[in-house]
């Protein structure tokens, strides 16, 4: 009988782990935390004009500039920064209680009108801001 409680409150527990999970994935695409590596997902917000990308991310409590890490591969761009201090969710909330960080992640897909030579990035007060030029227009040549 006591076996039989403890089962089915695991049970419980497991479908609530995977609605929380689902929950999330619906709000933001997918978990904010990559509990299997330690990593963190920063908040971004990415902002497009005629002539450049715009990706700002807040990084809190990284030291500098010396602690990111932006690097560029195939139509992705790739930013690990360094954490000074371990981070918890202890405070905040009940499902990632116990669960610390020290270091955030984020991978953003890119368009293929980029100029990769032009990208620049600054580090001011706990923001990342990466600036991604476009690539000239293209335009049709008239054929006489």
């Amino acid at each position: 009988m006591v076996y039989e409680f403890f089962e089915a409150f695991r049970r419980i527990r497991k479908d609530i782990e995977r609605l929380i999970k689902e929950l999330e994935e619906y709000a933001w695409g997918k978990p904010l935390a990559d509990l299997r590596e330690g990593y963190l997902e920063p908040l971004t917000q990415i902002n497009e004009t005629p002539t450049e990308i715009v990706i700002s991310m807040d990084l809190p409590f990284v030291r500098g500039k010396e602690d990111i890490e932006v690097s560029v591969r195939g139509n992705e761009i790739f930013v690990e920064a360094e954490i000074d201090r371990e981070v918890s969710f202890e405070d905040i909330c009940a499902f990632y209680r116990g669960t610390s960080f020290r270091r955030y992640r984020k991978v953003i897909k890119l368009p293929e009108n980029i100029d990769i030579e032009g990208i620049k990035a600054k580090f001011k007060s706990g923001i990342l801001e990466i600036k991604i030029p476009k690539k000239g227009k293209s335009y049709r040549v008239k054929i006489e």
